[in-house]
């Protein structure tokens, strides 16, 4: 939730250098469409996560799965509420926060319940989502817009979370063994994914140093992106340890963000 919202609201800054009261809305919204997410994924995998994570409050029964329903709809609820007032608030007669969270909320609903068994597919799903949210604060002035570092952090959002979710599936093959769910490490082996993962880090180290050279950064851009993303992803490169891999590329995520931020604060 908390990358969410952060995301939301660092890319505004750095797309549109303003700051405003749709910005801290949207940001709120879209952490709770990912926090009613989490839920209703938790409800699906309620059988997994018995193997997998007993420890979770569905699993251990700290709260029930009807409560965890009314909290997935209560927070889509309020997400869809707080679109709903920005169209009011808005100058023209669109609709279109209203519709971007509905949309978030329905490809949510979708991974699920259809996408999250399959090969792949719903790891580029929830990767692709991810990105696709760093693309959300244009709707607030498109006409100056920075599509250039927008599309930039939209692809290291994508592409580390591509990461994050294979990392996912090497951590759970047990639960998902015992279900019948066919990840990419249970359909093809663990070395495939171990491999596609580590392309992935070079991916997003070779995005770092390319837009840099292309001088949509400056040098100091570097100076913050290497130890706040090359170093915590170099030290996940055995995957010997899934959880703290898993940890390391969420401070990558943030820290990308973080240092394109001071990148373009000290210019």
């Amino acid at each position: 939730m908390l990358i969410a919202l952060l995301s939301v609201w660092l890319s505004a800054w750095l797309n549109l250098s303003l700051w405003n009261a749709h910005i801290v809305w949207s940001g709120i919204a879209l952490a709770l469409l990912v926090a009613a997410g989490n839920i209703h994924n938790d409800i699906i995998d309620l059988n997994i996560d018995k193997i997998n994570r007993p420890d979770r409050p569905l699993p251990a029964q700290r709260i029930s799965t009807q409560q965890a329903y009314f909290f997935s709809a209560m927070l889509t609820i309020l997400a869809l509420g707080i679109g709903i007032f920005q169209d009011l608030q808005a100058a023209n007669t669109h609709v279109w926060w209203t519709l971007i969270y509905g949309l978030i909320a329905l490809i949510l609903w979708i991974y699920n319940t259809k996408l999250k068994a399959t090969v792949l597919w719903g790891n580029l799903v929830v990767a692709a989502l991810c990105g696709a949210a760093l693309l959300i604060p244009q709707n607030l002035n498109p006409q100056i817009w920075r599509w250039d570092i927008a599309w930039t952090l939209a692809l290291f959002a994508f592409l580390i979370n591509l990461c994050r979710e294979i990392i996912k599936d090497l951590e759970d093959q047990e639960g998902d063994q015992q279900v019948g769910i066919k990840t990419l490490p249970l359909a093809y082996g663990e070395k495939p994914a171990k491999i596609l993962i580590r392309f992935l880090i070079i991916a997003i180290v070779f995005l770092l140093v390319f837009t840099t050279y292309l001088e949509l950064w400056n040098w100091h851009f570097l100076l913050f992106a290497i130890p706040l993303c090359v170093l915590p992803l170099k030290s996940a490169w055995p995957l010997k340890n899934l959880k703290a891999a898993q940890n390391w590329i969420k401070l990558a995520m943030l820290g990308g963000i973080l240092s394109a931020v001071l990148s373009q604060g000290i210019l």
